[in-house]
């Protein structure tokens, strides 16, 4: 069980009849908990996502850690990858193959306040504050985009979904009820996907950012794609793409273990287009 004060509490309940505490596990301020295996993945609001050894209940040892460089509400784990619901940015899809390496592979923002976060089939649900519910399809954990959306009456606080042939049911408690909804397999959301009228360069998220940052980019139209990162003299230090793209939004991460703090530059060319950002690295 998780406390918003202590963190990860190990209850033994061996004895259902005297329940007590085995171990705890502390964190700054926890917000939810997710077991996989030998491991707890525990939301920490300020910190990020922690990776904690469980293989001995009696003795949790830490792992490995995720910064999200915001407020994670919410994390749900499926195979080798941490879903988060990070409060101010939106879903963080992380990398958790090596516990001790935790590794931003995909994001997605929305436009409120994300609170919770639950997986079903190919699709994750977001329950946004004060906007409703998100869905968005993880099927390419790199690539994650938002098909769909539902407002609900209330502020929307938490979300379960569960599969049947007949397509997705998903529960969404908000301020004031309980909403089911249903979703089918024909792909009832796809009519909301629309391709991009312009070329365009995000600014990276985050920023500042201090080991891995994420940069959108949209394609109106197929285009031969090269993403290059450049250091404050002008010296090519990585080039992330190099390929043709169909048109469509797209993102690219760019992991800097092996390079200092500082300014860096990040430059597009999709056919005629070319635009540059900048980015400030932080150690």
């Amino acid at each position: 069980m998780i406390s918003w004060r202590n963190g990860l509490n190990i209850i033994d309940i061996s004895d259902p009849s005297n329940p007590h505490l085995a171990a705890r596990y502390y964190t700054s301020r926890s917000r939810s908990v997710f077991v996989s295996g030998d491991y707890a993945y525990i939301a920490d609001e300020f910190n990020g996502l922690h990776v904690v050894d469980i293989s001995n209940p009696e003795d949790p040892v830490f792992a490995g850690i995720y910064n999200t460089g915001g407020d994670v509400q919410s994390v749900f784990v499926v195979g080798r990858y941490a879903y988060l619901a990070v409060e101010y940015s939106g879903l963080h899809i992380v990398d958790v193959s090596d516990p001790a390496d935790p590794v931003l592979v995909g994001f997605c923002p929305v436009q409120s306040y994300a609170l919770d976060v639950f997986l079903a089939d190919n699709f994750a649900y977001i329950t946004c504050w004060s906007l409703g519910m998100v869905v968005m399809d993880i099927t390419d954990p790199a690539n994650p985009y938002q098909v769909g959306d539902y407002d609900t009456p209330g502020w929307a606080y938490n979300v379960v979904a569960a599969s049947d042939d007949a397509g997705n049911y998903i529960y969404v408690m908000d301020y004031s009820s309980l909403l089911v909804l249903h979703q089918t397999h024909t792909g009832a959301f796809e009519n909301k996907i629309e391709i991009p009228q312009n070329f365009s360069l995000s600014q990276n998220y985050p920023n500042p950012f201090n080991a891995a940052t994420v940069i959108r980019y949209t394609l109106p139209e197929p285009a031969n794609v090269v993403i290059e990162i450049y250091d404050i003299l002008g010296r090519r230090v990585k080039t992330l793409i190099s390929e043709q793209q169909q048109a469509g939004y797209h993102q690219v991460i760019w992991n800097s273990q092996d390079n200092s703090s500082g300014i860096y530059f990040y430059r597009i060319q999709a056919g005629d287009y070319t635009e540059t950002r900048k980015m400030l690295l932080l150690r």
